[in-house]
């Protein structure tokens, strides 16, 4: 559309941009330059804010090469392209930068292809009031100064702007069109209405009575809960509800979520806690909302993730990579461990198909992290978390599948560094570790290879870990050579039935998952310290919660199980 409004304007007149007005100091050199350029393209500029301002959110940092790029279309040439720009700043100046640009190409309303709303007509259309929409302005709703009826300077708001503002700001919208100020008078009756409810119904709750009066007066439920919690506050003595408005005492929401989480139903948890199953729902969609709001979502942004069907070609390359690598089963070579097999059972990946995973794996958080923006925590709608998690998951996916195919590496770099007091398992536990945060931070779009920049990472963690590791054991450890004096001779007899023993066990854990053959390990003390950790503590370390441990575990005893059975190793199904 950018295409078919080049030309349109006057070419007199022209209006000059104050740059001294922007938060930003790039940003007002920018619309100094923007000022200069030929005026044919200012439309074509404009949409390029509009499309920005859209998706920029206050909490971020944008590069300021990035910002340049939407609006220009072309990547600055100079030292200041690596400046990163605050995303509050930014957008209040691509809001200013969109009225300096319509203003100076003295744009016609009555010729652009698109409606042109003015404040006050905007605000009919939306049942809101003219402060409602000012106020919609400084949240990212963008208007440009044109021409109407030959006066300029006039605020006008673009379809495709109000369009994409209430696309991303619905909740926004639409409490600001169901807001309306209650008179005196309609609380009176509110409050009557309710009371009356209440005494007919013996024991009517907030929820159930407030739902009939909101139906009787056509008004909000959520304003007559407001105004009769309000009332009970302020007056105590005349409460209509003596306990169904009680806020939840501290941590009980965390509760009925661990229950539910549990396989408790909501029928038994609204009569364990005393609430109606419509407030068991509410609560268990906060919390998730809380939890989800917390959690750290870090991508690689890339320029590709804006790009027309991105889903289809991004998602699609990444899940095929995951379904091709899977079916294949490479050969295992002899002389490899019977605990290692399994690793090269997961083939390599090759250049470009790590670039497809990587950049799969960014952009399924980067569309997480844009929809779980959308979530309003006092309206909390279920479908949009469960868009939010199903993304994640699905990230999680590839990640794991990135991280089986270059665990060889973590057991090429733990060889390279034997030879000390820190044995190889540990060794690639830790390493393990590494490449799980390496997978998190690489940069994909910067052209390096994954492994070199993993390779680098394991060798940088084991220069720090492995001398800490060794003063440990060496300040520690007392009378380790008097023990080793007394049981010598047992040892003598007993070292073939373990190391017997200890094969097999390798053995075993060698067909677990890396992750799962890491909690085994750790939780039965089954490395070379022998110290075992709580699920907890082995969560905190895996950056998962402490019930996700305890299902891997449940899954990995049972493989356990099933080849110890098998393989006629009944004697180790007791030791784990």
């Amino acid at each position: 559309m950018a295409g078919r409004l080049e030309g349109i304007g006057r070419p007199d007149g022209a209006a000059v941009v104050a740059t001294d007005s922007y938060k930003l100091a790039a940003m007002s050199g920018l619309a100094h330059e923007l000022q200069l350029s030929p005026r044919r393209l200012r439309l074509r500029q404009l949409d390029g804010v509009e499309r920005l301002a859209a998706l920029v959110e206050p909490s971020k940092r944008y590069p300021y090469g990035l910002v340049c790029y939407h609006i220009t279309g072309y990547s600055p040439t100079g030292g200041g392209h690596e400046q990163v720009l605050g995303g509050e700043a930014l957008l209040a100046d691509l809001l200013r930068l969109a009225e300096d640009l319509s203003e100076s190409a003295q744009i016609l309303a009555d010729q652009l292809p698109e409606p042109i709303w003015a404040v006050q007509d905007l605000a009919d259309r939306f049942g809101v009031s003219a402060k409602t929409v000012s106020r919609w302005r400084r949240r990212g709703l963008v208007v440009w100064r044109v021409v109407v009826d030959g006066k300029g300077g006039r605020l006008g708001f673009g379809e495709r702007a109000v369009r994409r503002f209430v696309c991303r700001h619905a909740g926004l919208v639409r409490r600001g069109r169901a807001f309306k100020h209650l008179s005196e008078r309609e609380k009176d009756r509110i409050i009557v209405l309710a009371r009356q409810l209440a005494a007919d119904t013996g024991r009517g709750g907030l929820y159930r009575v407030a739902r009939q009066v909101a139906t009787r007066t056509g008004r909000a439920i959520e304003t007559v809960r407001y105004t009769l919690r309000r009332y009970d506050e302020e007056h105590p003595d005349e409460a209509i509800f003596s306990g169904s408005h009680r806020p939840a005492p501290p941590g009980e929401h965390e509760l009925i979520y661990e229950q539910y989480r549990h396989g408790g139903s909501v029928a038994e948890l609204a009569g364990q806690f005393g609430r109606a199953k419509s407030t068991i729902y509410r609560v268990l969609a906060e919390v998730r909302a809380k939890q989800l709001l917390e959690r750290r979502i870090d991508c690689m942004y890339s320029q590709e993730f804006e790009l027309p069907g991105a889903d289809g070609w991004i998602l699609g390359v990444g899940e095929d990579q995951q379904k091709s690598r899977s079916g294949r089963s490479p050969s295992v070579p002899k002389d490899v461990p019977a605990w290692l097999q399994q690793l090269y059972r997961t083939p390599l990946l090759s250049r470009g198909q790590e670039w497809d995973l990587f950049r799969c794996y960014n952009y399924l958080k980067y569309k997480a992290a844009r929809l779980r923006a959308q979530i309003d925590p006092s309206q909390v709608r279920v479908r949009q978390l469960d868009q939010v998690e199903r993304l994640l998951e699905r990230a999680d996916r590839v990640k794991d599948h990135l991280v089986r195919s270059n665990l060889r590496l973590v057991v090429s770099v733990a060889k390279r560094h034997m030879g000390g007091r820190v044995g190889v398992g540990e060794l690639i536990s830790d390493g393990n570790m590494v490449l799980m945060r390496t997978v998190e931070k690489f940069d994909y779009t910067r052209g390096a290879k994954f492994g070199t920049y993993a390779t680098w990472a394991i060798m940088k963690n084991y220069a720090r870990t492995i001398p800490e590791e060794q003063y440990r054991r060496d300040r520690f450890q007392t009378g380790r050579e008097e023990l080793l004096a007394v049981l010598e001779d047992r040892l003598v007899e007993t070292d073939a039935d373990q190391s017997g023993a200890a094969e097999s066990v390798r053995r075993l854990l060698g067909l677990l998952t890396a992750r799962e053959r890491l909690i085994v390990m750790r939780h039965y003390g089954l490395n070379e310290e022998g110290r075992k950790q709580t699920l907890a503590q082995i969560g905190k370390l895996l950056g998962v919660s402490k019930e996700r441990v305890r299902q891997l575990e449940h899954r990995a005893l049972a493989k356990l199980r099933a080849a110890a059975e098998n393989g006629g190793l009944l004697g180790i199904q007791g030791a784990v």
